[in-house]
């Protein structure tokens, strides 16, 4: 992150000595590729590493939601949910309860962020959560910031609002560290500022 990519290749050379039998080494290398724009080079390692670990369900979850992020990157839309979807499919099968919501938040998310079409988000997010209601996720994985970002990028910033105070009263700030439960708090805020033209306020969240 801080284009030191010399340093960056010595610690995983180091890593690769160290740990032979690892997926780290590789999924580095791919990330080092991805931030240097050699995307090329990031998919001949996430195919390669795909291949060696068929059975390893970690790794390939975190390969496929990587490669969606790229085709979102290449305005691969399509692409992108597609490979969204099946990482998914794989973190639901693991038993991750705010997976399927997750999923279902996908389409709603390009629809405001990249399609500009912010009626259509909102009723997609509407059908998420009335497919997978918050309630029924424990408190400490339910995505909060996310849909709080969602409803106010959609053009609902009541709604995220609402949104951000359920998250401060549920016991999900037991879940993450001061810093970062912060860190989201004025992220949403700043979301909101926006969808409320403040954008002085929005700076400065």
């Amino acid at each position: 992150r801080q284009g030191r990519l010399a340093e960056a290749d010595s610690v995983i050379t180091v890593e690769a000595r160290n740990l032979p039998r690892a997926a780290g080494p590789a999924l580095h290398r791919r990330n080092v590729a991805y931030a240097t724009g050699d995307y090329e080079r990031q998919v001949a390692i996430s195919d390669s590493l795909t291949k060696a670990r068929a059975n390893d369900v970690v790794t390939l979850t975190v390969i496929l939601t990587d490669l969606a992020r790229l085709a979102r990157t290449r305005g691969q839309l399509a692409q992108s949910l597609r490979l969204a979807a099946e990482a998914r499919d794989r973190t639901v099968a693991a038993g991750n309860p705010q997976a399927r919501l997750d999923a279902a938040l996908n389409e709603p998310e390009f629809d405001t962020w990249l399609r500009g079409d912010k009626a259509k988000s909102l009723r997609g997010i509407e059908a998420a959560l009335a497919a997978n209601p918050i309630e029924k996720i424990p408190a400490v994985q339910r995505p909060y910031t996310r849909l709080a970002t969602l409803y106010a990028r959609a053009g609902s910033p009541d709604a995220a609002k609402a949104l951000l105070q359920q998250r401060e009263a549920s016991g999900y700030a037991a879940s993450i560290e001061p810093i970062q439960r912060e860190g989201e708090r004025h992220q949403v805020l700043g979301e909101i500022a926006v969808a409320e033209k403040r954008y002085d306020d929005a700076v400065r969240e």
